[in-house]
Parts: structure tokens; C-alpha cells; sequence
């Protein structure tokens, strides 16, 4: 009877350790920061041509990154994560902290290091800040993660009201859902990316900003910005990581050529 009670005893022991250990490692995983290195759920194409059911959650979107931006489920308005808290601004223009539970559809996030910065203290246009901004992008065919933090003379950006009935039309054929906001004088951050062109499709080509303003009230799809006085930051991605969803509705799809004009202001 002893030497049962001992046995089982250490058996019990080996259990919590196993269970400790895993719940360490798991800690530690969740927790170690990968900088340098892009997180991306969905495909771009997919998300163009109508696919916006979420199938990640927002919760689970931070795990991989405290910087960057994305698409809500539904295509209810636009996304921004900035120093871990994700940001949603609808199509009534306003801007919430987004619920743990928000799905998303497509999101491109990172932890956010920046290896080189510069400050733009003169107002320019949209094409010049990209124009310097460029200048310091020494690998034409390179990712990149960029913040653009301070006064903007002006910002507009936009956002879609949610779709609701399936099948769900294209985003280039719907552009009347969309509602456009202007901002005059005031201080925020953009969060974006550089994508090269081999890109496209998986992801989108070119520069790709979303706007929140400081006080946290408002955002928005960047259409275009003219910087004041303004820090820019920029990350070297080394690293992609892409999770293709496994819905139904993205594994019957037929991909199509799909126009995605990202940095327009008309």
C-alpha cells in the first residue's frame, strides 16, 4: 500500500513538471518579441475580391506583433494597431479601442523597432515625404515597416460601412460604401508598410498607411497626408509569416486580378 502511495506520488510529480514546463515555454513564446519580422493573416487578393469574414481574432492578432494594420471582420471600417492596442474606426467616423474578440480578415503586423529615423520639419507634400522616405529604403526590393509620428497639416483618410449579405461584392466595385474624413492641424501617427512589387497579390504593392490621431478618436485608410514637423521610423523586415484561412468561402475561390489603389487622394 506504501509503495503504491510512493509510485503514484512521483508520477504526480512528473505530471506538474511536464505541466509547468509547457506552461513556461508557452509563457515564454507568447512573450518573446520577434522584431524584424512580419506577421500577415489572410491574402490580399482574397480580401479584394470579397472575402472579409474575419478568422482571426484581435486577441490572437497581438500575440505576433504591437504594430500595424488590417481589415475588421465584415469589412466594418479599418484597423490600426499601435504600441499593442488595436484601433477600429468605422464608417460613422468613429474611432474605438477594438474588443479582444473582433475578428479580423487581413492584418499585416510586426513588433516595431526602428533601425533608422529622420524628421521631416518642413510641410511637403504626400509624393515628397515618400520621395525621402524612399531615399532611406536601400533595398528597392525590401520590406518595410514604417511609423510617421507628429503634427500633419492634413490628413484624409476613409472607411467602409460593413457588408452584411454574401456573396459579397468585390472592393474596387463598391466604392460608394466607402466615407472619407479630413483632418486639419493635428497631431497622430501613421502606421504602414513598403511592399515590393513581387509582393502584390499575397500582400499589396507599395506604400500602405492607416492614420490614428493622438487623441485616439479618430483614423482611418490613409488617402493622403501632407507632414508638418513629423518623426519617421523605419523597420527592416527580414522575416514574412503567412496564415492562409482555411474557411470554406476562401478554399472555393477563384482568384482574379484585383485593382487595390492604396495611396490616392481622389
Amino acid at each position: 500500500m506504501k509503495k503504491n502511495y510512493v509510485i503514484n506520488k512521483g508520477i504526480l510529480l512528473v505530471i506538474a513538471y511536464l505541466i509547468s514546463s509547457c506552461a513556461m515555454a508557452q509563457d515564454t513564446m507568447i512573450n518573446t518579441k520577434h522584431y524584424n519580422s512580419l506577421y500577415q493573416y489572410g491574402i490580399a487578393d482574397a480580401f479584394l475580391g470579397g472575402q472579409y469574414r474575419g478568422g482571426l481574432t484581435i486577441n490572437q492578432l497581438k500575440l505576433n506583433g504591437d504594430f500595424g494594420i488590417g481589415a475588421p471582420d465584415m469589412l466594418d471600417g479599418e484597423l490600426i494597431e499601435y504600441k499593442g492596442k488595436v484601433y477600429q474606426t468605422k464608417a460613422s467616423g468613429q474611432t474605438i479601442e477594438a474588443p479582444d474578440t473582433l475578428k479580423t480578415a487581413l492584418a499585416f503586423v510586426c513588433f516595431f523597432k526602428a533601425d533608422t529615423s529622420f524628421r521631416i520639419t518642413d510641410t511637403v507634400s504626400q509624393k515628397e515625404a515618400l520621395r525621402q522616405i524612399e531615399s532611406y529604403l536601400n533595398n528597392k526590393n525590401g520590406i518595410y515597416a514604417i511609423r510617421i509620428t507628429g503634427l500633419f497639416k492634413h490628413v484624409k483618410t476613409r472607411a467602409f460601412h460593413p457588408v452584411d449579405k454574401e456573396p459579397f461584392p468585390a472592393l474596387a466595385s463598391i466604392p460608394e460604401r466607402q466615407e472619407f474624413f479630413e483632418f486639419n492641424q493635428v497631431d497622430g501617427v501613421l502606421c504602414g508598410y513598403k511592399m515590393p512589387s513581387y509582393m502584390d497579390g499575397i500582400n499589396i504593392n507599395g506604400f500602405h498607411f492607416h492614420f490614428l490621431s493622438a487623441k485616439h478618436n479618430a483614423g482611418g485608410h490613409v488617402l493622403d497626408f501632407l507632414p508638418e514637423n513629423v518623426l519617421v521610423e523605419i523597420s527592416v523586415i527580414n522575416n514574412l509569416q503567412v496564415t492562409i484561412p482555411h474557411d470554406k468561402s476562401f478554399m472555393d475561390l477563384k482568384f482574379k486580378d484585383q485593382a487595390a489603389p492604396v495611396m490616392t487622394n481622389k
